[in-house]
């Protein structure tokens, strides 16, 4: 579930709530024998009502922050060309990268799910060649979760090139502070390599938050 419709389902509760409050209000003001509980609550009903009020405008508020903080992007950089040729469109670029909003924001959800749990560890973006997924990622999707709270340590993409094993630790080297060799031998040699690989430049950076690994 995207993070839009969490909020609307948050507004939607409360106001359902202050809807209740303003029921029961009404039905114990024309009771003269109320129940206990219904009676307490109609004491109550008017900073009851209040603080629902405002919990309604502070989720608003805050919804809206998001989508701004969300939508804004990236400024660009008058003095670069505003076209890379027949390269794909980097971090660099983002500021005149569109028409893949839609895309980006799926990547982001499965990437950086609302729930817990739901996050996807692979995530395959397919297509012929030069229709765009380098680009995707590239200039749409790493600015996005750069303006995340919870940061992402970002792994160069590597080309899997005649030996995938060697790219891929020359980019976890570029990354942090180890050995392309070291790391290589450490994938080639162990099937859980790559997590200890990951775990050991978490440490190295300290940032003990997700890390993303792609290719191009």
């Amino acid at each position: 579930m995207s993070r839009k419709r969490i909020a609307l389902l948050r507004q939607i509760l409360l106001f359902a709530l202050f809807t209740f409050l303003g029921l029961a209000t009404n039905y114990v003001a024309s009771e003269s024998h109320p129940p206990a509980g219904l009676r307490l609550l109609g004491q109550s009903s008017l900073p009851l009502a209040g603080g629902i009020a405002v919990a309604i405008i502070a989720v608003m508020i805050w919804q809206h922050r998001e989508e701004e903080r969300e939508d804004a992007g990236p400024e660009w950089d008058s003095d670069r060309p505003p076209f890379p040729g027949l390269e794909a469109f980097t971090e660099q670029d983002a500021g005149v990268f569109f028409g893949r909003a839609a895309e980006t924001t799926e990547l982001l959800d499965r990437l950086h799910p609302a729930g817990a749990g739901l996050g996807h560890r692979l995530i395959a973006v397919v297509g012929p060649s030069g229709v765009g997924k380098s680009s995707l990622v590239g200039a749409g999707l790493l600015p996005r979760l750069a303006q995340r709270r919870r940061k992402w340590l970002v792994v160069p993409a590597f080309v899997p090139e005649d030996d995938p094993v060697r790219s891929l630790a020359r980019s976890l080297a570029a990354a942090g502070r180890g050995s392309a060799a070291s790391i290589t031998a450490t994938l080639a040699g162990d099937p859980g390599g790559l997590a200890a690989c990951i775990e050991e430049l978490r440490a190295a950076c300290g940032r003990p938050g997700p890390v993303l690994v792609s290719r191009s």
